[in-house]
């Protein structure tokens, strides 16, 4: 048992609360780097019943609690709140069980070990990030978008069921058919309204291999052109404009991917009727493991070899007709003569009907196209970091004026004020606020970037 003055007192856990200068001060950032706090206390959980423990005694002593899987935001969202606790999930990280269908594993796990167990049995959840050295509930918490949205929805869109810890020390088990209302609020609630603890995921077969094949495009109208063609061709399984600087100039492909079992995809078929230049198309062809592991790990990452360094990353979602205008007005922002290996641009359609859950809001087009910038930027270069959070603010303010509501990504290096995270749930903001009030009534679960 904890003394009466500590953070936090409590007692028969599975797991520990960390109190040493260590633990806390490796929890003080995030992958972005630019916001820190040191968090009065960490902790490890061992079981869900500890991190439902601790929300009820934190609710009890006013403690604000913050949620973290491997801190792997951009702008503060696994930061703790001044003198408030963290709960560091990377400690339930388990792959409890995979069946025909479907698999539950714990909100603290990988999709990397998700994946990897799921291969094994010749499975994969539907909808999946470019990088999978990511958290389960990370990602959930914010609705999760990939290259397969398209067909599939949102990562969030493919959750049968969650266990989740809510401010008065309860495990919850809920659904779209059981206390609908947390589970709606909790996927792409940004964890402020409950902690997930377990997820179980949908799952689909799995192919063999993928046949990833690159076009280069003149610029970045022929390249978004290509993209709504892939799109409402839906020939290929998963495709994304890229935009880099290679060379000290911006350069545009479309990177088009066909999954396959048995005899490969013909590299034309999958060129076929698109724009770009085709015979300067490069075609890469693995096993689908190899096609969902190419990023690596975060050790791994281009960017890590630079030097320390803020990721001030951000994404939006605009219209087809809108994007290659709103693309040119990213590249003329970002010197590419500076650009480094990891200063890109990534492009891709979305349909966003597909998207079934109430969160997070998308915008009301039937098409939107995703964009998002991966700026990487000196700690010694502070104007450049301040310029780019300048601009990724103004963007934010055209993007929700334009598209409201859910254009910008509410896991993006920008703040939202309460009335725009609000406007930002848009139809959905009354149930939101309604399970908010319910489940998490004294704030234990509020954010330090003010969304209440």
């Amino acid at each position: 048992m904890m003394p009466d003055d500590a953070v936090l007192s409590l007692d028969k856990l599975d797991g520990r609360l960390r109190l040493d200068a260590p633990a806390r001060e490796a929890m003080k950032t995030d992958f972005g780097g630019m916001l820190t706090e040191i968090p009065s206390a960490v902790l490890e959980p061992g079981s869900p019943e500890d991190i439902a423990a601790a929300l009820k005694e934190a609710g009890r002593r006013g403690v604000p609690v913050t949620v973290r899987g491997l801190g792997r935001s951009v702008y503060g969202q696994t930061v703790a709140r001044p003198g408030g606790v963290l709960i560091d999930m990377s400690s339930l990280n388990r792959v409890h069980a995979i069946g025909r269908d479907r698999c539950v594993v714990d909100a603290g796990a990988t999709w990397a070990t998700v994946v990897k167990a799921a291969l094994a049995q010749g499975l994969v959840p539907p909808v999946l990030i470019d990088f999978l050295d990511l958290t389960v509930g990370g990602t959930l918490s914010w609705g999760g978008m990939g290259m397969t949205s398209r067909r599939y929805g949102l990562q969030a869109d493919n959750v049968l069921e969650l266990e989740v810890a809510t401010a008065d020390g309860m495990l919850h088990r809920c659904s779209p058919s059981q206390e609908s209302d947390l589970f709606h609020a909790v996927l792409g609630g940004m964890g402020t309204v409950g902690v997930m603890t377990k997820v179980t995921l949908a799952l689909i077969p799995a192919p063999e291999r993928a046949l990833r094949v690159q076009i280069p495009y003149p610029d970045a109208a022929a390249m978004t052109a290509g993209l709504m063609q892939l799109a409402h061709d839906d020939r290929v399984d998963a495709f994304q404009g890229i935009v880099a600087a290679p060379d000290g100039q911006w350069v545009h492909l479309i990177e088009a991917t066909a999954f396959y079992s048995g005899e490969r995809p013909d590299v034309g078929w999958v060129c076929e009727g698109l724009n770009g230049m085709i015979a300067h198309a490069n075609p890469i062809d693995s096993s689908f493991e190899d096609f969902l592991f190419r990023l690596g790990d975060m050790t791994t990452l281009p960017c890590q070899a630079a030097g320390p360094h803020a990721h001030p990353w951000w994404s939006t979602q605009t219209s087809a007709e809108r994007a290659p205008a709103f693309v040119e007005e990213l590249e003329q922002f970002f010197d590419p003569a500076t650009a480094g290996p990891f200063d890109l641009l990534i492009v891709y359609p979305m349909l966003t009907g597909r998207s079934r859950t109430p969160l997070p809001s998308l915008p009301r087009q039937d098409w939107s196209v995703v964009v998002a910038t991966f700026w990487c930027v000196s700690f010694d270069r502070q104007d450049q970091l301040a310029a780019v959070l300048a601009e990724n603010r103004r963007l934010f303010e055209q993007a929700a004026a334009v598209h409201a509501p859910g254009s910008v990504d509410p896991v993006a290096a920008v703040d939202y004020s309460p009335a725009e995270w609000a406007a930002h749930l848009a139809d959905a903001w009354p149930a939101f606020d309604a399970a908010k009030r319910k489940y998490d009534p004294q704030g234990v679960l509020d954010k330090a970037r003010r969304i209440f």
